[in-house]
């Protein structure tokens, strides 16, 4: 059930919407001026605060509009007044408001924005749970030197929207560090991933663009990603005339607002890249920031603990019992051949769950 404070200095406003809105089934709170709203918002938490402008007091509405930035979980603000001008709606809806209302107020308006709140509330709780799962999926597992350095390095380049650039033999997990710096940002939009190894470089170009001729169209993976992140991987296999184009559209994507921030990932460092004649104004632009990823050899500690993860991930997907490993099990998988690559690591887990 919904939980709403009403913030107004007149009593019969707060006691007549208290009144209508528990027959709605809402659960209700009153207040009388914005130091008494602000101190029962400290104590516990409400869904919808419907909250006057002008009321008399240290502060008024507008005045604990900016409080609510100390609170862990802010309401969804709904600002009401009866001498409101489009500046003063304008002003509140940049501090935050969800909508701003007009004494008199139509209480059926006031119903359908407590509806559209709930379904945010709602979808917002959904989207929470799925990333939470997501990212359990995208965790760097292990506690290896090696391991804690990578994930400083998501955090820290989590906090940049320059160009990043990964790189690292094949198998060591690129595209997952890639998704976790994502995930780990503050950016609202999709994660967005082009695979340069997949096409001709020929085709590169069309497909970035949406099969195009001309500019960008609606297809374009670079507007799917706005507002996200677009991951070039494989940089290795892109041509001279891709990457130009590339840095032709970063030129142009500073000027838009909530361009994509571009994280590129391949096998070699960049001087190596730029000895094998890699446009110097591609590297340039492109790779700001760099994360060398680590060697299995650097992570062999990590083993144990990824056998585990993995196996966990294995019930969880197949059910079944937890696959115990002793020590000579885990010898034998650090002596496989194929060890550089951890999507192999998983699916041979997956493998003795299943037989097990």
């Amino acid at each position: 059930m919904m939980k709403i404070l009403v913030v107004d200095d007149e009593k019969t406003i707060t006691d007549t919407m208290a009144l209508f809105l528990r027959e709605e089934n809402y659960r209700v709170n009153v207040a009388q001026s914005a130091p008494e709203a602000f101190e029962l918002l400290s104590k516990e938490s409400f869904d919808v605060l419907l909250l006057d402008i002008w009321m008399p007091g240290d502060y008024d509405g507008m005045g604990l509009m900016e409080k609510l930035e100390a609170l862990t979980q802010a309401p969804a603000v709904i600002m009401m007044s009866g001498h409101g001008s489009i500046d003063i709606a304008v002003q509140a809806t940049k501090m935050g408001a969800w909508d701003f209302l007009e004494k008199p107020l139509s209480m059926d308006h006031v119903l359908i924005q407590l509806k559209n709140i709930s379904q945010k509330n709602r979808l917002k709780s959904q989207r929470d749970a799925w990333k939470k799962l997501y990212l359990e999926e995208l965790e760097i597992v292990g506690s290896s030197e090696s391991t804690q350095f990578l994930k400083k390095a998501v955090v820290r380049n989590a906090r940049t929207s320059q160009g990043l650039y990964i790189w690292g033999q094949k198998g060591l997990g690129k595209s997952l560090v890639a998704k976790s710096i994502h995930e780990n940002s503050k950016r609202e939009g999709l994660f967005v991933e082009f695979n340069a190894e997949q096409v001709s470089s020929r085709e590169a170009i069309s497909i970035i663009k949406g099969f195009s001729d001309g500019d960008l169209s609606e297809y374009s993976l670079i507007k799917k990603a706005q507002a996200g992140s677009f991951y070039i991987k494989n940089i290795d296999f892109l041509n001279i005339k891709t990457q130009e184009f590339l840095v032709q559209l970063l030129d142009k994507s500073v000027a838009e607002v909530n361009p994509p921030r571009f994280i590129l990932s391949g096998m070699q460092p960049v001087e190596k890249l730029r000895e094998q004649g890699f446009l110097g104004e591609f590297l340039d632009k492109f790779c700001i920031h760099k994360i060398a990823m680590p060697s299995w050899e650097e992570r062999s500690s990590d083993l144990e603990a990824l056998v585990k993860f993995f196996s966990l991930k294995a019930v969880e997907k197949w059910g079944g019992k937890l696959l115990v490993l002793g020590p000579d099990d885990i010898k034998e998988i650090s002596q496989k051949k194929w060890k550089s690559s951890f999507a192999e690591l998983r699916s041979y887990i997956e493998y003795k769950h299943l037989s097990a």
